[in-house]
């Protein structure tokens, strides 16, 4: 599927999924199978049972509900993941991000704005330029390369590395 710059939305639907969407707002709903979304425009994703791979740029982009891997790239906008059952990597430039319940590890490289990250079962590791960085109750091991970041560990319940240059750090409960 393919579309601009009207909205698009898909739901109740399996098999594979490539879409497209320009200057639109995309709503994905309980969908089976892998899915492939290119967008520039707002996205929410519900419910899928598969791999979900998004690009999206200067737009808020939601996902939740995922049984399978997720891999996000964002330019300038926003990202809200939570309850994620396989592996998350994320490349965000210039985005906010907000991370909650992984039930596997997050791969994150981050710039210039906030990154919160909650509840994730397993490792996580972040490349970050110039981001502010709050992890909060992690079941793994955190590696952290870190350049002018401000960073705030808390409830890691795995090993603790990082490599910084100019960060501010500041950890409680490491264990």
């Amino acid at each position: 599927l393919s579309t601009t710059p009207r909205g698009l939305e898909v739901r109740d639907c399996s098999g594979k999924f490539k879409i497209s969407t320009r200057y639109a707002d995309s709503r994905l709903t309980n969908l089976t199978g892998n899915l492939d979304l290119d967008a520039r425009g707002k996205v929410s994703i519900d419910t899928v049972k598969g791999n979900v791979t998004v690009t999206n740029e200067y737009a808020p982009l939601e996902i939740f509900n995922v049984d399978g891997e997720l891999n996000v790239s964002s330019t300038e906008g926003n990202i809200r993941v939570e309850r994620v059952s396989k592996q998350v990597t994320i490349d965000s430039r210039g985005t906010e991000v907000i991370i909650d319940n992984l039930q596997a590890g997050l791969k994150i490289n981050a710039s210039h704005i906030d990154v919160d990250i909650s509840n994730v079962s397993s490792a996580v590791s972040i490349e970050s330029r110039f981001a502010g960085l709050s992890l909060k109750n992690i079941g793994g091991n955190v590696d952290i390369q870190s350049n002018s970041d401000r960073i705030d560990a808390e409830d890691v319940r795995g090993g603790f590395r990082l490599k910084g240059r100019a960060s501010e750090v500041q950890v409680t409960r490491i264990s």
